[in-house]
């Protein structure tokens, strides 16, 4: 019997796994009797790691599912050694369920400060969600620890940033991450969790400017002590992203230097220098989701007289970050006169790449030749020509100009960048069809030092241009597991520019077994994203009979994967 859970709690709790609770579940999948299911077969398993594992992330989809009584008892199935390996998990589910005092002895057991702060954020998180945030507040900050303290913070406001802004409480988490912000995260934890590796007051701006209160978020990006660029870049990034650029450039007149703002806008056109991507969620918290940006909107008439207003050096990164939004929005002719400004050279070719890349994007070959030679003339006067010429290579090449991404190719003698030129090169040469060419280029990606199976950039790029049989045959080719990784990524990638019709196919050659139920409730989620409901109920159908007619399949996370997509 389990501990603290009876027979009430849930059907088939003292029948075996493959009983008629599970036959039923069968014929008519919920979110209930999957999770049922799964905490049957994980207690037949033997006492390990994984089945802590197995079991801490039951407990969190049934809280998830609002299964409260079921969560406490799955919890309780955790032995003494195992709990030890998911204390952070186990701490979380159990104050969800109203088991505040087990949860606190648990944190205050763990020796190391910044693990403990960790765990006492995330059970503020749980007590802020169903109550108050004052709460949530007054936990963390009575932790002892200054470095165990400002962990608890950050974890607690990223958990609950949505939930503050809703409510009306965001000033209140602004002034515990002012108090956080001074302190350095330990090592222990800085890869943890996405709270401990960005900018205090990136958390909470972050969640005021996707709510749409901007003026808060600007007043909380200006409060910040440290990495206050990094916190502006974040902001002026995803208002770009979603076509806000009027009010991305209303934020740059508003950061009083200079300085600073030429230091924003250059991170903020090139988000590989910002601190963290605002999409990752680890450890996610129910009211803290962070959707993706929507497509790319038009933007608004007037940006440019604002981009124009600048002086240099922020006139010319502002102008680039207008102009690749307009491109981003397939307004390649608007983007161009906003382009024809830029002074500085390395946002000239930036701005173009991305315009040459809408051009042909949109069937305007010509134009799009134009730019990318443009592009090439503009990167000999750039004093970091070096870096400009992949760039422009892996434009050319995403945009199908294959002979003259080739021709650049060749001029590079570093490896690695050589190497990554090569592999856009093959797989837009298999987007194309033309399976002999794409193969040459994968060679010449083997003759560098690039990591990466430049097969899987064939593959994906015959799946982006239909070509399934093709890039079923590829993925073969490069033995099962490599082949059927190969075959998620495109697929993933397939979904991402809403080709799922394609993206299904290639779920259906991946072998039966996690990696093609993970991959049919990728392409399920995209499809529920575009309005498909009843294509994406097929999909989670043909997931769950995957995960149903094989016994020997490891199935209880599986079916937590798959009880986020069913019905309660």
């Amino acid at each position: 019997m389990l501990q603290g859970f009876t027979a009430t709690c849930f059907a088939g709790t003292d029948e075996p796994a493959d009983g008629p609770a599970w036959t039923t579940c069968r014929d008519a999948p919920t979110r209930r009797c999957a999770l049922d299911h799964a905490v049957e077969i994980v207690r037949t398993l033997s006492t390990s790691s994984i089945r802590a594992a197995t079991v801490a992330q039951i407990a969190r989809a049934q809280v998830d599912a609002g299964l409260m009584q079921q969560a406490s008892g799955t919890i309780d199935l955790l032995k003494s050694d195992e709990m030890a390996a998911v204390v952070g998990h186990a701490a979380r589910v159990k104050a969800e369920t109203g088991r505040l005092d087990e949860a606190l002895r648990l944190a205050n057991a763990i020796a190391d400060p910044g693990a403990r702060g960790l765990v006492l954020g995330s059970i503020a998180v749980a007590e802020g969600e169903a109550g108050k945030i004052d709460d949530a507040l007054r936990r963390v900050r009575a932790e002892s620890d200054g470095t165990a303290r400002a962990v608890a913070i950050r974890r607690a406001a990223w958990g609950l940033r949505m939930v503050a802004v809703e409510r009306g409480d965001d000033g209140k988490l602004v002034e515990a991450l002012r108090e956080a912000e001074p302190t350095r995260m330990p090592m222990s934890v800085a890869y943890w969790h996405p709270s401990m590796h960005v900018p205090a007051l990136w958390i909470i701006a972050d969640a005021q400017v996707r709510a749409g209160k901007i003026t808060e978020a600007v007043q909380s990006a200006g409060l910040a002590r440290f990495d206050r660029e990094q916190v502006f870049a974040a902001l002026l990034h995803f208002l770009a992203r979603a076509g806000k650029v009027s009010e991305a450039l209303g934020i740059v007149q508003a950061i009083e230097t200079n300085a600073l703002r030429v230091v924003a806008l250059q991170i903020a056109t090139d988000p590989t220098l910002l601190s963290s991507s605002p999409d990752i969620n680890f450890d996610p918290d129910r009211d803290s989701e962070l959707d993706t940006v929507a497509p790319q909107n038009k933007v608004a008439p007037g940006a440019l007289a604002i981009a124009q207003s600048f002086s240099e050096p922020a006139r010319s990164p502002a102008l680039r970050m207008l102009a690749e939004a307009q491109a981003n929005a397939n307004e390649p002719a608007a983007a161009l006169e906003a382009a024809k400004l830029i002074d500085n050279p390395e946002d000239r070719v930036g701005a173009l790449l991305a315009i040459g890349k809408a051009q042909a994007r949109i069937g305007q070959q010509a134009p799009a030749k134009a730019s990318f030679n443009e592009a090439l003339q503009t990167m000999r006067s750039a004093p970091l020509r070096g870096s400009l010429v992949q760039s422009i290579a892996v434009a050319e090449a995403e945009a199908g100009r294959t002979d003259e991404a080739r021709a650049l190719a060749e001029t590079i003698n570093e490896q690695w960048s050589r190497g990554t030129v090569f592999a856009e090169i093959a797989r837009a040469l298999a987007r194309a069809g033309k399976a002999a060419e794409a193969q040459k280029a994968a060679d010449a990606v083997k003759a560098t030092s690039l990591p990466t199976d430049p097969n899987q950039a064939i593959v994906r790029g015959f799946a982006e241009g239909g070509h399934i049989d093709q890039a079923v045959a590829t993925a073969k080719g490069m033995g099962q597991q490599a082949g059927e990784i190969a075959l998620h990524l495109a697929a993933v990638t397939l979904c991402d520019n809403g080709q799922t019709g394609y993206a299904l196919q290639l779920a259906r050659a991946i072998r039966p077994g996690e990696l093609q139920v993970d991959t049919l409730l990728k392409i399920a989620r995209a499809l529920r994203r575009s309005g498909a409901e009843a294509d994406a109920s097929n999909a989670i159908r043909e997931a769950f009979n995957v995960v149903a007619a094989d016994s020997n399949l490891f199935m209880p996370m599986e079916l937590v994967s798959l009880s986020r997509a069913l019905p309660d």
